[in-house]
């Protein structure tokens, strides 16, 4: 079972010990990203954590990189459009020195103007390697227009050129007031860990204030989509399908198990229809982002120009067929969440990160397997059905299209998804 103590400044340390593991997993949580930006911070997060690197290794006299290596510790961060994660993972012999240096990303900045401006050349790259007119880059512009969502999560260049090391003490600061933080420590540690990381934390000079609100980040035409179908020129053809979904209606479980029935699995039927049984495409990526009150799940792929249309219409096939059959699938995806529950607690570095993420960034509360296998079993086949039928309509659907403009059929795309899904 989670538990909780809170340091002396008021940041929350949840831990969730597995003795039998010989790993330990430190992630430090900051809420910060595109849902708390604003025009002229946009990418500032992103920024944060590069630099947090930088100097941490200033205020260890350039020794991180040899003490990560000397105690075989793994040290990353991921930014995310409400959240960054800082993560470290090792033996558990090496926990206190892990402890220290995941703590110094608290640490005042003192690295000079030049190194954050290598640190600019980098993300830089990292924007260009992405690609400006990526796929995704270009359907969150469609999907999110009005929202400070269809802004990448990294900025843009010149949004980067923007930060400088003024901005970044002051807005850093603002980031890491004690009650936007919290660490999620899982795995092979003692109490003493505990304690000790408490300790380490309490001696800092964070500032206090009001837990951090995102803003509205609803698009413009949340609900009202009406088979919105955008498309850029590009030399091979991606699609991206997005339906909105109302999280006042249904709640993030039954949209992941729903998600589960039509996307993952030897056995679904997005898989077996349009890879295995006909070969339309390969492969796809699907996902949810949930963002509070709305969330929004898609699909993508890449397809042959010439073949778009049937793709999109046994798509449309799929999504107006389980409706009606999703009931039917659940035994097939739940044995993810039950059989497999305990097994979360076999990897301190996914079983942090998660419950992070779920417990206290969506606040779903799964504080052990055991919670979490009931909340699932107790979603309904039934109320998946109803789910579906709300969300996989035109009015929610947004299409969009990467590809040779001129031979895409969008008409004859949007008359099969009012024909199949309904309006």
């Amino acid at each position: 079972m989670e538990k909780t103590v809170s340091t002396d400044s008021g940041v929350s340390i949840h831990f969730y010990e597995n003795r039998s593991l010989h790993s330990f997993t430190i992630s430090l949580f900051v809420r910060g990203g595109l849902v708390y930006e604003e025009k002229g911070s946009y990418g500032f997060a992103h920024f944060f954590e590069h630099i947090a690197f930088r100097n941490i290794d200033a205020h260890m006299n350039g020794k991180l990189y040899e003490t990560l290596d000397l105690c075989g510790l793994t040290f990353n961060a991921a930014t995310f459009v409400d959240y960054i994660e800082f993560t470290i993972t090792g033996a558990a012999k090496h926990f206190v020195t892990a402890a220290e240096i995941i703590s110094r990303v608290f640490s005042p900045v003192i690295i000079p103007p030049k190194e954050i401006l290598r640190e600019k050349k980098r993300i830089k790259a990292e924007i260009h390697e992405e690609g400006e007119g990526s796929m995704r880059r270009f359907s969150d512009s469609v999907v999110y227009k009005g929202s400070p969502l269809s802004n990448p999560i990294t900025g843009r260049c010149s949004d980067v050129d923007g930060f400088g090391i003024k901005k970044l003490r002051e807005m850093s600061g603002e980031l890491l007031r004690s009650e936007n933080v919290f660490f999620y420590v899982a795995g092979n540690f003692r109490e003493s860990d505990i304690l000790f990381l408490k300790k380490t934390v309490s001696g800092l000079n964070l500032s206090i204030g009001i837990l951090r609100k995102p803003k509205n980040i609803k698009p413009t035409e949340f609900g009202k989509r009406n088979c919105l179908f955008a498309a850029k020129k590009a030399s091979s053809t991606t699609v991206r399908f997005s339906f909105d979904i109302d999280m006042s209606k249904c709640s993030e479980k039954e949209i992941m198990l729903l998600s589960d029935a039509l996307f993952s699995g030897e056995t679904c039927p997005v898989y077996r229809e349009m890879s295995e049984n006909t070969g339309l495409i390969y492969s796809y990526d699907n996902y949810v982002d949930f963002h509070g009150d709305f969330a929004v799940l898609s699909v993508s792929f890449d397809i042959r120009a010439d073949k778009l249309t049937s793709a999109a219409g046994m798509l449309f096939g799929i999504l107006s067929d389980i409706k009606n059959s999703v009931g039917k699938r659940l035994p097939f995806v739940l044995p993810g969440y039950t059989d497999n529950g305990m097994m979360a607690l076999d990897d301190s570095e996914t079983l942090a990160s998660d419950n992070g993420y779920y417990n206290h960034i969506l606040g779903l509360g799964f504080y052990s397997p055991e919670i979490k296998i009931r909340e699932f079993t107790s979603v309904s086949g039934n109320k998946l059905s109803e789910i579906a039928e709300n969300i996989f309509r035109c009015r929610n659907l947004v299409i969009t299209v990467k590809g040779n403009k001129s031979g895409i059929d969008r008409d004859k795309i949007r008359a099969l998804a009012f024909q199949k899904l309904g309006e």
